[in-house]
């Protein structure tokens, strides 16, 4: 990681699209047809309704990715946002991504928030099935 993305954000149908070529500029050629994709557009669908300016109002995860406390509780080096009178820095750069980038996730810009959730997926689960099979016995993925 550590391109800059387009900044995407809108319908959920161009931050999906703009999903699908980030997570082949990744390396995830195999996440973006098929069952991987069927699975990922499902978490992210349930998560967020891929929307970058989704908050979870019981857990206060923020985005597309739902990214919840991984970014520096202060926000001096990941940035914050205030959402509903809380500032808000859930993304960090613990996935991959820039400090920048990171900044730009807590500011709700989606191309940001999707490059973190790839890491984020092909860190803790290898891939979106393994996420959306965490996420339909666990409520969370």
């Amino acid at each position: 990681m550590g391109t800059s993305p387009p900044p995407g954000g809108g319908t959920p149908q161009s931050n999906q699209e703009l999903a699908k070529q980030l997570a082949a500029k990744e390396g995830h050629q195999d996440w973006t047809t098929g069952q991987q994709w069927t699975d990922w557009v499902q978490l992210w669908t349930k998560e967020s309704s891929w929307n970058q300016n989704a908050l979870n109002p019981s857990s206060q995860a923020l985005g597309i990715a739902q990214a919840l406390d991984h970014g520096n509780k202060d926000g001096s080096t990941t940035g914050t946002k205030e959402i509903q009178g809380k500032k808000r820095n859930e993304y960090g750069t613990d996935t991959g991504i820039s400090v920048q980038q990171a900044i730009a996730a807590n500011n709700c810009e989606a191309g940001s928030q999707i490059l973190w959730g790839i890491g984020y997926i092909a860190q803790r689960y290898k891939d979106p099935s393994a996420a959306w099979a965490h996420e339909t016995k666990n409520n969370w993925y």
